[in-house]
């Protein structure tokens, strides 16, 4: 009798211990969903934030600096379909696209906070910097019909793929070969909104020819032909420009979100046909007030942007 009840308790504990560990391994954690997508936070998080919803966003917060009113935004997701709505938020980056049921294409923005605040106290705090931290890593997948598509209008190579082929095409065409023996391309999110432009240019020198981005989902040629143009302290476009009477200009470009063409930040102009005495000069507005600087001014403003990029490039000849 010992030794039957020994059996059938062995048993019975055996089977709890397969059935708790069956249980903790299909335990990942709260899925969290809306109209469009949802993702799953890990059981390590638990209790430690609120997830705000509407049908088109979810928000993780720091659930104690949420009751205190003390904010505690650790990340978000949000889906647009007109791309013009998410241009220029701090904090927004695109990840990715999705499609409804419908066929309908909507953008996926990953969304930081562009202040960070959180109550105080060392375990809000700490909660809080996990929840930050999470948030890069988060996979989000589509639900109710939709279908999540990673990278896609974001990624360089999950972006211009056949667009490329079409300017690889022309290239050949219709430049020199020793033009095109020495062209590549690269891809560089300038302006951080997780968007990458594409970049064609010179190998070996570094510079750049012809710059392409993503507008209303759509590739454009922004600039081109112009002469040494470098992508410069990370964020900009720089270019020098050289003409007659020993004129010459520095320009530097930004390229605003979703924008068809390059913006003028600052120009620097060396002109002795403006003053002979007093050749030095900066405008913001593209030449039609140029303010007479001088010369110490004009050397440390284009010394600011000396920081040069050079690209990574791939030989346009590779692609196939």
């Amino acid at each position: 009798m010992f030794k039957k009840v020994f059996i059938g308790l062995f048993v019975f504990l055996l089977m709890s211990c397969f059935c708790a560990k069956g249980i903790a391994a299909n335990d990942t954690g709260e899925v969290i969903s809306n109209k469009y997508f949802s993702f799953t936070m890990p059981n390590d998080t638990k209790g430690m934030y609120v997830a705000d919803k509407t049908n088109d966003s979810i928000y993780i917060i720091e659930k104690i600096s949420e009751k205190l009113g003390a904010g505690g935004l650790a990340f978000g997701f949000k889906v647009y379909k007109n791309p013009k709505d998410h241009v220029g938020f701090d904090g927004y980056k695109k990840i990715g696209e999705l499609t409804d049921k419908s066929g309908a294409l909507y953008d996926v923005i990953f969304i930081r906070p562009d202040e960070i605040r959180y109550g105080e106290g060392e375990t809000i705090a700490k909660n809080y910097q996990k929840l930050y931290n999470l948030g890069k890593s988060i996979e989000i997948k589509g639900v109710n019909g939709c279908v999540y598509h990673k990278y896609q209008g974001s990624r360089g190579a999950y972006t211009y793929g056949t667009f490329l082929k079409k300017v690889n095409k022309e290239a050949k065409q219709n430049w020199s070969s020793s033009y095109y023996k020495n062209a590549g391309f690269a891809y560089y999110d300038i302006n951080s909104d997780g968007i990458d432009e594409l970049f064609v240019g010179d190998m070996k020198k570094g510079n750049i020819y012809d710059v392409y981005a993503m507008v209303n989902r759509k590739p454009l040629r922004i600039a081109s032909g112009y002469n040494n143009l470098f992508i410069c302290n990370d964020r900009f476009l720089c270019a020098n420009i050289e003409r007659a009477n020993n004129e010459k200009s520095f320009l530097v470009y930004s390229l605003n979100q979703n924008a068809k063409d390059l913006h003028l930040y600052i120009e620097y102009m060396y002109s002795k046909n403006r003053s002979k005495s007093k050749p030095w000069f900066k405008t913001y507005t593209g030449g039609k007030y140029y303010e007479s600087i001088s010369k110490e001014e004009y050397t440390k403003g284009k010394a600011a942007y000396n920081d040069y990029n050079k690209l990574n490039y791939t030989p346009l000849s590779k692609i196939k």
